[in-house]
């Protein structure tokens, strides 16, 4: 898209190249203007001697601010700017002066900042450039003096980008790959040597002046980014909390004490270190052990040494604390390989649940932590709900770890029910997709499995992942879609007695279900699920399936106005394939499909052409995988009334002569 050329307002043409650069430089822009006016209406409350005018300008300070926000502008350039270079989009040279603008400052979002675009462009800019007195200063910014003036968090991702530098910017995973011996380093230890290849230029000294940005104009084959006065430089609030610090703080959400009383007396004298610094390197402790056993579970598939640090080595730093562990490999995962690493993370812990090595209450409370944050995921992550979801699915379909839709429940706690609608639709899908659910022939699988499991998990209300408000928004004409319709119009029933049943129903359609759903021919198939959960309680025989109520409203949604008899017929199928559906999904109850099949034709529900017609239809539908799959059982135990009516016909046809 480089060259894609695109008219102006004024005649001319500028390239997306050119378009994309100018609006990184226009985004800074926004981001520094916003910080000057905060300035300003912070002097301003500073100034005011009116009590109730300084509050209220207090209020819309606040809310104006969103310092979060701002950050996450600022980190999100870095990585895009970085991006962009990889592209060669953006030059050396500039990529140069923004890594030497950071480097100097020792706010934590400037470090954050560099930490994540060396990342990205360390091992391509060493081409053009040495970056030894850059690995010097942040060496340098690791040191024990520095512990006063730089958390241990941002130490630690700097930490991290030494040692990836040292390692040939190779990361853990990609060595063990290859079979190598990934190991961090002491920042103390002598300086590496770092194999240079087509180095062209030498750092230039760290005195950030215009001569340093005019060299962006320099090289005229490429396009620049103009003035130096736009450069990179993230908020300085002091207030604004880093990724890292999140992660530390779902690791830890209470202060813990790490220091014995007992042996406080030992201590006087020393230097204590505040409880949430040491907090903080547990928490990097924690995080590096999980991302070892991440990295050795992957390629060995060994659970031995996972179970041995959970439970018998009393050194490791996890034994005691199982939710911590669940957090933290849940974290990990989000780095690389999300959907990979997120469903070998859902094994390991079904695995350990089963094993009970891991309790019910850790992984459900570990992940509720992580989902807890979502909003602080979601920018760097657009597919946070997604990866988490991969989490559940191996969780939920394991045989053995007892993971149902109640214990869901619980790991979503924090985001019920209004954010928990995504994430809710996010399992099902991974769950549909996944290869336990996809052989139906010959086991229960795909959306029976969901409609199995959910049953056995006590008929969890709909509502407390999703509200009935937002059944609309979420409703797609596919298998996802009509369970979702089906649980909700079943929890609605089952609350509701028999005789009230079709006014209450009905009125509870029309208020929370759009028209364009009501109209689908799927919206009876919906309908005639939730009916047959209704009636398939012990309570019930098979003589009281389909009641004179549950007629009325079948026969109101399938001729619910006029209309031509191919759309009539296309409704009346619809709800065979309801019957067909919960029949297989309640391994096939003996006589329920034969009895509700007469009831239908009994009562004038259900025509013969419609019988006829879903006997016949063979034609694979996108959305319902399992429509043709089930089928052939239930055409097997229908012989009987299949013969009746074509003995009915053959009647018909005599009496008419």
């Amino acid at each position: 898209m480089q060259l894609v050329k695109v008219s102006t307002k004024d005649g001319k043409t500028v390239s997306f190249k050119k378009l994309i650069i100018s609006k990184c430089q226009s985004s800074y822009e926004l981001h520094e203007a916003q910080e000057i006016d905060a300035a300003k209406k912070l002097t301003e409350i500073n100034s005011c001697k009116d009590p109730e005018k300084k509050k209220e300008l207090q209020l819309e300070f606040e809310f104006e601010k969103n310092e979060r926000r701002l950050r996450k502008r600022s980190l999100g350039n870095c990585r895009f700017m970085g991006e962009l270079f990889k592209q060669k989009i953006l030059t050396p040279n500039i990529m140069l002066y923004c890594i030497v603008h950071l480097v100097t400052k020792h706010d934590e979002e400037s470090l954050e900042c560099l930490c994540i675009l060396l990342k990205i462009v360390g091992k391509e800019l060493e081409q053009f450039y040495d970056l030894n007195h850059t690995f010097d200063k942040l060496t340098a910014l690791t040191s024990s003096d520095m512990e006063s003036k730089i958390s241990s968090g941002i130490q630690f991702m700097i930490q991290e980008v030494i040692d990836l530098r040292r390692h040939k910017w190779i990361s853990e995973k990609q060595d063990c790959l290859r079979g190598g011996g990934y190991k961090s380093h002491h920042i103390n230890e002598n300086k590496w040597n770092v194999v240079q290849n087509n180095t062209k230029y030498k750092q230039p000294n760290y005195q950030i002046d215009q001569s340093i940005g005019q060299r962006f104009k320099e090289n005229t084959s490429v396009t620049t980014l103009g003035p130096p006065t736009w450069l990179m430089e993230p908020s300085t609030s002091p207030h604004i909390m880093s990724k890292k610090t999140t992660a530390q703080k779902l690791l830890f959400p209470q202060p813990i004490s790490l220091i014995n009383s007992s042996n406080s007396s030992q201590l006087k004298g020393t230097v204590e270190k505040p409880v949430s610094e040491l907090d903080s390197k547990m928490a990097n402790k924690i995080n590096m052990k999980c991302k070892n056993i991440l990295i050795e579970y992957e390629q060995v598939q060994n659970l031995d040494d996972i179970i041995y640090s959970l439970s018998e080595d009393e050194t490791s730093v996890i034994r005691t604390r199982h939710e911590e562990f669940v957090t933290s490999i849940s974290l990990i995962t989000l780095d690389s390989s999300p959907i990979t690493r997120t469903t070998i993370a859902g094994k390991i812990f079904a695995k350990l649940l089963s094993k009970k090595i891991l309790s019910m209450v850790a992984i459900t409370r570990g992940i509720d932590a992580v989902l807890k944050e979502w909003n602080e995921y979601l920018m760097d992550y657009p597919q946070f709900f997604s990866y988490i979801a991969a989490i559940i699915a191996p969780l939920l379909l394991s045989q053995n770890a007892s993971f149902d839709f109640n214990n869901l429940k619980d790991s979503c706690t924090s985001i019920r029910p209004d954010n928990s609608s995504t994430f809710f639709t996010e399992v099902l899908n991974k769950v549909l997709s996944s290869k336990e659910t996809q052989n139906i022939k010959e086991q229960l699988g795909g959306i029976l499995w969901i409609y199995n499991k959910w049953m056995t998990s006590e008929y969890v209300p709909l509502d407390v992942f999703m509200p009935n408000n937002q059944i609309n928004k979420y409703f797609k004409n596919d298998r996802i879609g009509i369970f979702l319709l089906s649980i909700a119009m079943y929890d609605k029933m089952k609350m509701t007695d028999s005789k009230p049943l079709y006014d209450v129903l009905h009125s509870w359609i029309s208020t929370n279900i759009s028209a364009e759903i009501i109209k689908c021919p799927q919206f009876v198939r919906a309908l005639t699920i939730a009916i047959v959960i209704v009636c398939s309680k012990p309570k019930h025989s098979y003589g009281d399936f389909f009641d004179h109520v549950h007629v009325k409203l079948l026969t109101c949604y399938i001729r619910s106005e006029p209309l031509p008899e191919p759309e009539i017929q296309a409704r009346e199928v619809q709800c065979l394939y309801g019957i067909q559906i919960m029949s297989a999904a309640l391994e096939h109850p003996g006589g329920m499909v034969l009895r509700l099949f007469h009831k239908l034709y009994q009562d004038s529900v259900i025509s013969k052409e419609s019988f006829e017609l879903w006997k016949k239809e063979d034609e694979f539908k996108a959305g319902f995988d399992e429509d043709l799959e089930t089928k052939t059982m239930a055409v097997v135990v229908l012989n009987s009334f299949f013969l009746s009516l074509a003995a009915n016909d053959s009647d018909e046809e005599e009496t008419a002569e």
